[in-house]
C-alpha cells in the first residue's frame, strides 16, 4: 500500500474492505488528543508497528475531518514523534487524505526499521511495546530480547549480501563477464528485501510495463532474466563493463569499469563526472523501486574495487598540498540509509563522497554547496 498514490476511491474501498489483522493495520475514530494521555497513545501505537512488522493508522475514519483540522493536527504530530521515541523511527511518514465527500483523513505509515527496538520516552515512559492481532502490546524481556536480535539480524544480513556479491565480483564468478579493470559497486538494498519470503513482481519489467534502469556510463544496453532476477548490461566486444541487477528481493546492484580506467597511466577518481554518474545512476534505480512499489528505508553502499594508488582529481585549477593516494586495492564505503521518499539521493550521499575524498587526503567533496546540496564545482 502507497499512500502517495492512493485515491478517494481507494480510502473508501480500504475502509469499507474492514481488515481486522490489527498487526497491520488500525483505524481510529478521531484524531489523538492534544492531552498527554493521547500523546502517550499515540507514540505508543507508532512505536508498536515500528517494533514489528510496519503498518498504517488511519484517524478520523468516524465521519472524516476538516483538512484544517488534519493539518493541524499533523504539524504537533510530527514533532513529538521526532522527540517521543528513541531512536527516531527513520521513514515515518504522515499524509492528508482526501475522502469522496471532501471530507479528510490523516494516514501514518510506519515502517519496519532495522535500526530498533524504538522505545517511547515521552513523560519518561521508557515502555516498548509491539503488535498482535489483538492490536498494541507490551513487549515482555523475551519479546525485547528478540526484538535487539532481529535488529542486528538485519544489519548482519545486509553486510553479507554486500560481502557475497564484491567476493563474486572480484572472483567473476557472475552471469556477465567483466573486465579487469578497477569497479564502481553501488548497492541500493531495500530493508523489506531481507524479510522472509519478501519477492518482487517482474512481470511489469519483462513485458515493457516498466524499465530497467541504465546502467552507469551506459552506451546502449542490453537486458534480460538471469538466475538472480533481471540484469541490464551495456557490453564492447567481449565483455560487459556496466550493468544494472535487480535481485528478486528487490535489492539493486550497478557495477562499471569504464570510469576508473587509467588514462596516460594516471589513476584518477574524475571528481564532479564521477559523483554525476553514480548520483544519476542511483537516482534511476529509487525511480524503479518506487514504481515496484517497495518503499525505504534503503541502505545504500558504494564500493571501489582495485584502486590502491588512485588519487582525486577535483579540477585542473584545484590542488591540495595534504592530498596523498589510496593505500588499500579496494574501498568499502559506510552505509547510508535513505529513510523516506523525500530524500534527496545525492544530499544522502554526501558522508559517503566525503568518505571517498578522506581516502585521497581532502577534508570533504568539494561538490556540495553550504547547504548539503550538490552542485558540480567550477574549474
Amino acid at each position: 500500500m502507497s499512500l502517495e498514490v492512493m485515491s478517494p476511491a481507494d480510502v473508501t474501498a480500504l475502509l469499507q474492505g474492514g481488515l481486522n489483522d490489527l498487526r497491520q493495520i488500525e483505524f481510529k475514530p478521531l484524531l489523538p488528543a492534544g492531552t498527554d494521555a493521547g500523546r502517550e497513545e499515540f507514540l505508543s501505537d507508532i512505536s508498536s508497528f515500528a517494533n514489528a512488522s510496519g503498518g498504517h493508522i488511519f484517524y478520523g475514519v468516524a465521519a472524516g475531518l476538516e483538512k484544517s483540522a488534519v493539518e493541524e493536527a499533523r504539524a504537533w504530530l510530527e514533532q513529538i514523534a521526532i522527540t517521543g521515541i528513541t531512536p527516531r523511527i527513520p521513514g515515518l511518514r504522515f499524509k492528508t487524505l482526501e475522502l469522496p465527500d471532501h471530507r479528510f483523513l490523516l494516514a501514518v505509515r510506519v515502517p519496519k526499521t532495522w535500526v530498533g527496538p524504538h522505545m517511547v520516552v515521552f513523560r519518561q515512559m521508557n515502555r516498548f511495546y509491539s503488535r498482535t492481532p489483538a492490536g498494541r502490546s507490551l513487549l515482555d524481556v523475551g519479546g525485547l530480547r528478540s526484538a535487539f536480535a532481529l535488529s542486528e539480524s538485519y544489519a548482519e544480513k545486509i553486510r553479507a549480501f554486500r560481502l557475497e556479491r564484491i567476493n563474486a565480483l572480484l572472483n567473476r564468478t557472475l552471469t556477465v563477464r567483466l573486465s579487469e579493470a578497477p569497479k564502481t559497486v553501488l548497492h541500493i538494498l531495500p530493508l523489506v528485501s531481507f524479510q522472509a519470503g519478501f519477492r518482487v513482481d517482474l512481470d511489469p519489467i519483462g513485458s515493457g510495463e516498466l524499465v530497467m534502469p541504465v546502467p552507469m556510463a551506459a552506451r546502449g544496453v542490453i537486458s534480460h532474466h538471469n538466475f538472480d532476477g533481471i540484469i541490464n548490461f551495456s557490453s564492447k566486444e567481449n565483455y560487459a563493463y556496466s550493468y544494472v541487477q535487480l535481485f528478486r528481493t528487490g535489492c539493486l546492484e550497478a557495477v562499471e569499469s569504464v570510469l576508473l580506467q587509467p588514462r596516460d597511466e594516471r589513476k584518477l577518481f574524475p571528481g564532479a563526472a564521477f559523483e554525476k554518474e553514480i548520483i544519476q545512476c542511483g537516482n534511476r534505480m529509487i525511480e524503479l523501486l518506487r514504481a515496484l512499489q517497495i518503499e525505504p528505508p534503503y541502505v545504500v553502499m558504494l564500493s571501489f574495487l582495485g584502486v590502491r594508488d588512485y588519487s582525486m582529481f577535483p579540477g585542473p585549477m584545484k590542488w591540495n598540498p595534504a592530498s596523498h593516494q589510496v593505500e588499500r586495492d579496494h574501498l568499502f564505503l559506510d552505509e547510508v540509509v535513505i529513510a523516506d521518499v523525500t530524500q534527496e539521493f545525492s544530499r544522502a550521499l554526501r558522508p559517503a563522497f566525503d568518505q571517498l575524498w578522506n581516502s585521497c587526503g581532502w577534508a570533504k567533496s568539494l561538490n556540495y554547496d553550504q547547504d548539503g546540496n550538490w552542485r558540480e564545482a567550477t574549474p
